[in-house]
Formats: C-alpha cells, structure tokens, sequence
C-alpha cells in the first residue's frame, strides 16, 4: 500500500512538473492583495488567475517561528511554525473564502522546519474543464539528527480537496 501511494503522488509530481497553466498567472505581493483578502501569516507565495470560478487568490504564508512550551520536556525552551495556505474567489459581494489548510510543527525542541515548496506550489488544469487545480507541497519536521522531512502534498479543484 505504502509503494502505491509512493508511486501515485510520484506521478502525481511528474504530471504536473510536465503540465504549463493555461492560466494566465500574476503574482501578487503582500501590498498588492486586495483589501478584503484577509489572513494569518507573513506571504510566501501569492498568486492570482481567472478560470470558470471567477478571478481567484492563491496564497501561501508562514507565521513563527515562535516560543512555545513543549508538555513533554518541561524546562526546555521549543519553538512552533506554522503553515496556511488559503484559495479566494470574487463575488458581487467580495473575496469569498473557498478553503483553507493550515498545519503546523508544535513545540520544537530541535531543529525545527516548516516551509513551502516554491516549487511544488502549482495551478493546473488536468482535466481540461477549465476550474484549476491547485497543488501545495510543503515539509515538516522537528529532528536533532539527519532523517528526512515529512514532505505533504494536497491538491483542491473547486472545493475538492485530494491528499
């Protein structure tokens, strides 16, 4: 089971590492964002499209690090990250919220990470029907040696979301 999503999100990755938008892409500085865009976080990423949803925001953004008290080692100074990425669309009435994914690594003790993918972060249409897929990729970890991150890749169309 492990080797098949292995090897599904593996191809998952090739497919879109191949795939151009046909969006148009605009990216978006913090300044740049409407006004009625509101979120948590300092922008890593902020991208803008029009599909057959409408006009559309992307937007990555990291909080922290900051201090946090880890339960499990009292004493000991950890520290937390973290991650949200959030998808608006434009209404009559305003930016409307279509999702929201927030993660996070908690009380740190180590060497802590928790950061986008530039890279992974992309707007797709694979299955031709104009509303974009969205794929975010990220890493997680809180390590004192050298194993790897916890990497996670989520992808939405509309309000569907696929991990």
């Amino acid at each position: 089971m492990k080797n098949f999503i292995f090897l599904f999100c593996l191809l998952l990755l090739c497919a879109i590492a191949v795939c151009q938008s046909p969006f148009k892409l605009i990216s978006l500085s913090k300044s740049q964002l409407p006004g009625g865009v509101r979120f948590k976080g300092k922008v890593e990423q902020a991208l803008k499209w029009t599909d057959k949803l409408g006009e559309n925001i992307l937007i990555t953004a990291t909080f922290g690090p900051y201090k946090d008290e880890n339960k499990d080692m009292p004493g000991e100074e950890a520290k937390t990250i973290e991650l949200f990425s959030f998808h608006f669309i434009k209404k009559d009435t305003g930016w409307k919220l279509l999702w929201k994914i927030t993660d996070a690594e908690k009380a740190c003790a180590f060497d802590i990470t928790a950061e986008f993918l530039k890279a992974g972060t992309r707007v797709t249409d694979l299955d031709n029907d104009g509303i974009a897929e969205t794929t975010i990729q990220y890493k997680l970890s809180c390590r004192s040696d050298v194993s790897p991150a916890y990497m996670k890749v989520i992808m939405h169309e509309g309000e569907s979301k696929y991990t």
